[in-house]
């Protein structure tokens, strides 16, 4: 018995149940039992029952089944995802692999010509074969040649020269100081310029005053520094004086009475210090020279076995190699040969010769054994 529910929700506007509006059917079903009849309500009641069930049965299969369904393509997209990153690992490692392999062939192989000559080519040079490295062409625009600097003439570097206050010396090719006028005045030696702008005073006939030469770039007021005696001593250079003109120097007595010689223990010490650099340099040098030794001498000695053993192998090959040979000339196929002297392959094969000195029915016979297999007959065995 089917009950729709605007039956049931008369029967409960009917009976004035609270709230029916929002009841479902089964609710409403449960509303009424105490008022309409008992066992249509239970019959109504369990029908929905089943139903609901039923939906509810269906439903969980549904999403279990979604569930499954959503799980297994998980599973397959990481196992997909998991191979192609293995094959994208194995492509690239095989492809470093191989540019590696490239670069060290292309190191360890020599560059041929014209690889050499494409890489001048790029520099807009041209290969030289002689020289073995790029040069310019010889027919090349200047604007490709570096600029030509040219030399400077005799006059010219006089001409610098002469404004250093200096002469130019043709031997040296370089500016010196002029020797005129020091010698004809003095036969004392002309005074020297050092690197670090020193001048090696003239000696004078008093102790404590010296001639000097005034170095070049100094002006009136500036300081200059002169050597005496291995001392070094700064003095001003007096107003009126320029580069080359000599001064009058006065050297204090007290400076000059506790002057060193060259022959002083600080110079000694040095001389010591300079004898122990060079014994250390000269053992260094007959160390490194020993060791050279030794290791060429190993080397010669590895290099001798090695040669030794390869010969050796190469003998023994060659001796396995002549031992076959005469193996297999010795092993010689043997052949049936009839009373007559017929030779054949086999007993019952085709005749081949005849065992004898021509080679014919009637001549000489060999020396060979009747009706049995042997080797092939030679001329030097003869019947007698």
């Amino acid at each position: 018995m089917k009950v729709s529910l605007a039956q049931l929700k008369k029967q409960a506007a009917k009976y004035k149940i609270k709230g029916r509006s929002k009841l479902n059917k089964q609710g409403l079903i449960h509303a009424l039992d105490p008022h309409y009849c008992s066992g249509v309500c239970a019959y109504l009641r369990s029908s929905t029952t089943k139903v609901s069930r039923k939906k509810s049965r269906k439903k969980s299969r549904k999403a279990s089944r979604k569930k499954s369904r959503k799980a297994s393509r998980k599973k397959s997209r990481k196992a997909s995802r998991k191979k192609s990153r293995k094959a994208s690992r194995k492509k690239s490692r095989k492809a470093s692999r191989k540019k590696s392999r490239k670069a060290s062939r292309k190191k360890s192989r020599k560059k041929s010509l014209s690889e050499l000559r494409e890489e001048c080519r790029k520099k807009k040079k041209m290969y030289d074969v002689k020289l073995k490295r790029c040069r310019g062409r010889k027919n090349t625009p200047k604007s490709w040649l570096p600029p030509r600097v040219k030399k400077k003439t005799v006059a010219e570097l006089k001409a610098e020269c002469k404004l250093q206050g200096l002469v130019y010396d043709s031997t040296t090719k370089k500016c010196r100081p002029s020797k005129r006028g020091t010698r004809k005045k003095s036969n004392l030696p002309a005074p020297v310029v050092n690197v670090a702008g020193i001048v090696r005073i003239s000696y004078y006939p008093s102790n404590t005053q010296l001639i000097a030469t005034i170095p070049p770039g100094v002006n009136p007021g500036d300081p200059f520094r002169v050597m005496h005696d291995g001392l070094i001593y700064t003095f001003k250079c007096p107003p009126g004086a320029s580069t080359g003109s000599k001064v009058k120097v006065t050297i204090p007595l007290h400076i000059n009475s506790t002057n060193t010689s060259p022959g002083t223990p600080h110079n000694k010490k040095r001389r010591k210090q300079s004898r122990k650099k060079s014994r250390k340099a000269s053992r260094k040098k007959s160390r490194k020279a020993s060791r050279k030794k030794s290791r060429k001498a190993s080397r010669k000695k590895s290099r001798k076995k090695s040669r030794k053993a390869s010969r050796k192998k190469s003998r023994k090959k060659s001796r396995k190699k002549s031992r076959k040979k005469s193996r297999k000339k010795k092993s010689v196929e043997k052949v049936w040969i009839d009373e007559i002297g017929g030779i054949r392959e086999t007993k019952d094969g085709q005749l081949i010769g005849w065992a004898t000195v021509d080679g014919t029915y009637t001549g000489d016979y060999l020396d060979f054994k009747e009706n049995a297999y042997q080797a092939m007959p030679s001329k030097k065995s003869r019947k007698k």
